[in-house]
């Protein structure tokens, strides 16, 4: 127990620490706020080491904050909790390490930026992130929380404070706060007439839309004194700093998310087309070789042969070339005589596989003798 309040008394002295550029007093920054309820932002993180800061859980190995709050981070995180010290149950993480920004200035707090590796994954829901360089927009409502100081050089709160403010336009913010507003890479909320603000202690928790909490647009930063009428507070844009956190995750999460590796998750993915089956189709009725109708064998042998004429042949005394007969003709049939320019014709009858050739294919001659032949074999 003595500890724990000994622990407590050093976060209230270092919440008074302060930075001074020139003659403007640049604070690493709740005011008029109210109490968070226990659960409400499970994403939420305070790093207690030897500072107080806040800080968003951004992936479940990923912590984001301020890159001024390293001294904050040296331990452990706690997540989710709406108690200082996560007396009411909250997880909590070892840190494996830090990450600044490379480009960090202390002072006018230029690139104000860290990401801090966890040794281990939370089991807590984590916040997405705002890529939108154009949100949030000019008097915006948006939300802030911390366990900082609750008014100028007071002391830190024990329970997890929350404040709505109004986003400011940037341009007008540098005039009031100097050039240590950037205005590609800065946000500025507060309230025109004062008395609503971020403060001491309440460096590196996030800036969210108000009501929905579903996004990070900021990272608090800096501002002059504590909810100063017409005296905003810079947050960092974390949009601007898109794929400097998006590498940091892919490079160092135990388990990065599918995008690294080129798979876009943001939109649905068509289904893919069936591939074709290796096996062939079946066949309904398989092919047959043999005919449809197998033929009928008769006992007998018909009694009318059948008749093949052969195409006459032109006999020419003058020398002249024969007709050619036609391409698809049947061939002539040797027996076909030719005497004195006349023509003879000598059809061919087939009875019972045996030629039997005659001088005319229906004279009555031939019938007669062919009846006799099938007598005289019987």
């Amino acid at each position: 127990m003595k500890m724990m309040m000994v622990r407590y008394l050093i976060l209230i002295i270092l919440g008074f620490i302060r930075r001074i550029e020139g003659d403007l007093e640049v604070e690493p920054r709740i005011i008029g706020g109210i109490t968070a309820q226990p659960g409400e932002f499970p994403f939420f993180v305070a790093g207690t080491s030897n500072k107080l800061c806040g800080g968003t859980l951004i992936w479940p190995d990923i912590v984001l904050t301020a890159a001024h709050c390293k001294r904050a981070y040296q331990v452990d995180v706690i997540i989710g909790s709406s108690d200082v010290f996560g007396r009411d149950g909250a997880e909590r993480i070892l840190i494996d390490f830090l990450n600044a920004h490379e480009d960090y200035v202390p002072g006018p707090e230029s690139n104000d930026i860290m990401l801090v590796k966890l040794q281990q994954p939370s089991v807590n829901p984590f916040i997405s992130l705002n890529y939108d360089p154009n949100s949030p927009y000019d008097n915006e409502m948006v939300t802030t929380m911390g366990f900082g100081v609750t008014q100028e050089n007071g002391n830190i709160s024990s329970s997890l404070q929350r404040v709505d403010l109004l986003v400011m336009n940037t341009e007008d913010c540098k005039e009031r706060l100097g050039n240590v507003v950037n205005l590609e890479s800065h946000i500025c909320a507060g309230i025109p007439e004062g008395g609503r603000d971020s403060c001491d202690g309440d460096s590196g928790g996030p800036l969210l839309p108000a009501g929905s909490y579903d996004t990070v647009y900021g990272i608090t930063s800096f501002g002059a004194g504590c909810a100063r009428p017409n005296t905003p507070a810079a947050y960092t844009r974390v949009s601007y700093y898109k794929d400097w956190i998006e590498n940091f995750i892919c490079l160092n999460s135990a388990s990065p998310p599918a995008s690294c590796w080129g798979e876009n998750t943001l939109s649905p993915t068509p289904l893919p087309t069936p591939f074709p089956t290796v096996t062939p189709t079946k066949i309904t009725t398989p092919p047959t070789v043999a005919p449809t109708n197998t033929p009928v064998l008769t006992h007998e042998p018909t009694l009318f042969p059948s008749i093949s004429r052969v195409p006459k042949q032109t006999s020419t005394t003058s020398g002249e070339p024969p007709k050619e007969q036609p391409v698809n003709a049947p061939p002539t049939d040797p027996k076909t005589s030719q005497q004195d320019g006349a023509q003879t014709m000598a059809p061919t009858f087939f009875l019972a596989g045996i030629q039997i050739s005659g001088s005319y294919a229906y004279s009555p001659v031939a019938i007669i003798w062919l009846s006799y032949g099938i007598l005289l074999l019987l």
